[in-house]
């Protein structure tokens, strides 16, 4: 008669545990994940926006009139990568610019730089205002 050796390895509820536990922290980490991809995405269209407000008011010093394409301020200021930013209103007296990633327009930041009152970037998704 022979002896066994210890056999080594798992067996299949062992290894059944673990697939259900991976699946529980997959569920767990894959909403959080896109949540935080969504606010980088947003600290970006933010960002890029500050950016513009600058170049504006640079461009205003230099030329004496806001930038009415972004094209106009190729020499202050380029958009991030994956950013458009189309520049709705230009002139001498005010400016409005919308931000939205080229890869998911339904996020969107915009500014508006009448007479100075409203400077700060306000986001919005479809889902609602950031």
């Amino acid at each position: 008669m022979r002896v066994r050796g210890t056999q080594q390895g798992f067996t299949l509820i062992e290894l059944l545990i673990v697939i259900v536990i991976i699946g529980i922290l997959a569920t767990i980490a894959v909403p959080r994940f896109m949540s935080t991809k969504a606010t980088a995405q947003i600290a970006v269209l933010r960002a890029d926006l500050r950016n513009l407000v600058t170049a504006q008011e640079n461009r205003l010093a230099a030329q004496g009139s806001y930038a009415g394409t972004v094209d106009d301020l190729s020499m202050y200021f380029t958009p991030s990568n994956d950013v458009t930013i189309e520049i709705v209103q230009g002139g001498n007296g005010a400016y409005a610019a919308r931000a939205f990633i080229t890869s998911q327009p339904s996020l969107w930041c915009e500014v508006g730089e009448v007479y100075r009152l409203n400077l700060t970037p306000t986001c919005s998704t479809d889902e609602g205002v950031e």
